[in-house]
């Protein structure tokens, strides 16, 4: 009984963490059916039911600033990379622009932080989609010359992205 009451402690203490149980609105009575981590079974449904909590649980806004910045540093000189370079640049930047978008922006279309998800989630996207565009058959002209428009947009919505999360 120690054991299963420990677990359960420490699931209940991840949940919590970010305020990812205000979030889902988790009732205490959800919690019932966590087995003891002794079973098998009970361990594959708490490593279940941890990555199911996983993206209320990331620091959306840090990872968002960290990979705006490492964009607006590296969309200039994307020509430089290697292969690999540019193709995992590309998926980072697609991968962190659908879920800023689909995942806060449209939820929060007509606040002020839902607008900045969605802009800045459409540029990174846009910027990731010229990566993968240069690895392919490398840029075209007319895409070439939205570089260091991306990189400015990117930088400037990194910068303020990081600028609010310092001064909470």
């Amino acid at each position: 009984m120690g054991v299963c009451h420990q677990n359960r402690s420490v699931i209940l203490q991840l949940i919590d963490y970010h305020k990812a149980f205000d979030r889902l609105r988790l009732r205490s009575r959800d919690f019932g059916n966590i087995a003891c981590v002794q079973s098998p079974s009970g361990v594959a449904y708490a490593i279940c039911f941890a990555i199911i909590q996983l993206p209320a649980m990331i620091p959306m806004g840090t990872v968002i600033a960290v990979t705006l910045l490492i964009g607006a540093v590296t969309l200039p000189f994307v020509h430089r990379l290697p292969r690999a370079g540019v193709i995992g640049l590309g998926l980072l930047l697609e991968a962190a622009g659908i879920w800023n978008t689909f995942w806060y922006g449209l939820q929060h279309f007509f606040e002020f932080w839902g607008q900045m998800a969605l802009w800045s989630g459409l540029v990174m996207f846009t910027a990731g989609a010229l990566c993968l565009r240069l690895h392919k058959d490398g840029f075209p002209e007319k895409m070439a010359k939205a570089k260091p428009l991306l990189s400015a947009l990117m930088g400037a919505f990194g910068v303020y992205y990081g600028w609010t999360i310092y001064n909470l």
